[in-house]
């Protein structure tokens, strides 16, 4: 019976309201008769979620005739699915390249800091403070964490290598919706040349950052929003695992020296003395296994402080 009253009783073709109309009805629509839809699409984004979420749309979109931006009814789709339980507009800039930073100062004013250091206003935005809210939560629950009144102010990651803070009311004001920072560490990108030629460090900072990171010493790195913190850190925490690596081969190519010092000491001792295997090892082996494994430590240290 329903298939009938749509046939005879469709609605006239909506070319005349906008897409926040559309959104905002499309979105009443879904919250009163498929909720649960959404939030498997949203939060778990299951194939078969999604693929479900996505035809009930499409059926809706056809059912009330929805037209909007010159899109055909299939971008229009997917244009609400991502509005609704997606990313919106933020998946084209966070995963494109170049982009270093996208921050949501308000709702409807959205910046993109590109690598290169450049500001760029654009024009996309969110259709309502609610709007921004729900997207940004969907982006928090993806990494575990929950943004509500008992908890304004968090910090997660999207990615491994893309951070999200997030501030909402009452930290700032309710008619802006939210303020969140997204930034993208690319660490293929970071290295001491590109610092050097981006002009966030000169040669002598960084083999000064190098020695500390390599002797033990604590580093402070502060400065305003991207003015590279995150940048310089990546490369450092880069060298730190490089020294590590380095000073653990290193370290295991001392133990294997010893061990074949050992095994052809005993057999020689051995040979020699007509002793046993247990007798032999007691007499030349045991005794000084300590005493050459911080003879090679100190060795190591002493390379590294004379380089």
């Amino acid at each position: 019976m329903n298939n009938l009253n749509d046939i005879f009783f469709a609605p006239a073709a909506n070319d005349n309201l906008t897409y926040d109309q559309i959104l905002e009805d499309v979105q009443r629509y879904f919250s009163e008769n498929h909720a649960s839809t959404i939030a498997e699409a949203g939060e778990e984004h299951t194939d078969k979620a999604t693929t479900v979420l996505k035809e009930l749309m499409e059926q809706y979109i056809v059912k009330r005739k929805y037209t909007a931006d010159g899109l055909t009814t299939k971008e229009l789709c997917e244009k609400l699915y991502e509005d609704m339980a997606g990313y919106s507009f933020l998946n084209q800039w966070i995963y494109k390249p170049g982009v270093e930073e996208v921050n949501i100062n308000a709702y409807n004013d959205i910046e993109v800091i590109m690598n290169s250091g450049r500001s760029i206003k654009i024009p996309d935005k969110f259709s309502s403070p609610q709007h921004a809210i729900d997207v940004v939560r969907r982006m928090l629950n993806a990494c575990g964490m929950v943004i509500d009144d008992t908890m304004p102010s968090v910090i997660g990651f999207l990615d491994k290598n893309i951070r999200i803070s997030v501030d909402k009311a009452p930290i700032v004001d309710s008619d802006v919706g939210i303020n969140a920072s997204i930034r993208i560490v690319n660490q293929q990108t970071v290295s001491e040349q590109k610092l050097l030629e981006s002009g966030s460090a000169t040669a002598e900072m960084l083999h000064f950052l190098t020695a500390c990171i390599r002797y033990g010493v604590s580093v402070c790195i502060a400065g305003s929003t991207g003015s590279g913190k995150t940048t310089i850190m990546a490369w450092l925490l880069s060298m730190v695992c490089e020294k590590t690596r380095s000073r653990g081969a290193r370290m295991a190519g001392v133990a294997l020296a010893n061990l074949c010092c050992y095994l052809l000491g005993t057999a020689w001792f051995m040979a020699a003395t007509g002793m046993g295997l247990w007798a032999s090892l007691s007499a030349c082996v045991i005794p000084f296994i300590l005493p050459d494994l911080a003879k090679g430590w100190c060795a190591l240290w002493l390379a590294e402080r004379l380089r």
